[in-house]
């Protein structure tokens, strides 16, 4: 495992150690590619916090994987750029190193809020100062108080943060404290993307 790898693996630990001790229905956004999981250090089903939760004695209750990408081999194929299915709930939303490569990251934000039950927590990692990567495409960079203020406008409260050393990725743990506000906002604004997109490129 290469150095950042194992920085995010500490950064994700230092936050699943706020976590409460109760077993949490997870929902976790984005599969490391079966290939890779081994070298990261996931569970069998791809998913390193899921890993660690096990590790620290307080295995989840459930935990789902939802990727675009069917080969990545997720519990259910979900554009989270487009609002739940119904039923999609959890306790807990991971979201760790995925906002970077969506083009909508506030939509998705607000449609993750819409999964959580009611005091519902997410936990989210994204790149800070690093380097561009692929495959897929890399469209932005936060910094810490830029996630917060990201996390705030989707019906979350930041209750822990870390980052990793030089800043190569930040993470936050935040609460839902406005539920139901997520959804709302997310149609809204997914409406608002449709019509813009409807007058096609240099419309």
């Amino acid at each position: 495992m290469d150095s950042y790898r194992s920085d995010l693996l500490d950064l994700l630990l230092t936050l699943v150690d706020r976590l409460p001790r109760d077993p949490l229905a997870v929902l976790e956004v984005g599969a490391v590619p079966p290939a890779y999981r081994r070298e990261y250090r996931t569970s069998a089903r791809g998913s390193v916090v899921e890993s660690l939760l096990i590790q620290r004695g307080t295995p989840a209750r459930a935990y789902r994987i939802v990727d675009r990408d069917p080969t990545t081999e997720p519990d259910l194929v979900w554009d989270l750029e487009r609002p739940p299915a119904q039923g999609v709930e959890a306790e807990l939303v991971v979201c760790s190193e995925v906002l970077e490569h969506c083009q909508r990251p506030e939509v998705v934000l607000r449609n993750l809020a819409a999964c959580l039950r009611p005091g519902g927590r997410m936990l989210v990692t994204v790149p800070f100062l690093f380097d561009c990567h692929e495959p897929a495409p890399d469209l932005w960079r936060w910094t810490p108080a830029g996630l917060r203020t990201l996390v705030s406008r989707a019906g979350f409260e930041p209750i822990a943060e870390a980052q990793t050393p030089g800043s190569r990725s930040v993470g936050l743990l935040a609460v839902l404290t406005r539920p139901g506000e997520g959804w709302q906002a997310s149609a809204a604004t997914a409406r608002a993307y449709e019509i813009l997109d409807s007058f096609g490129p240099g419309s």
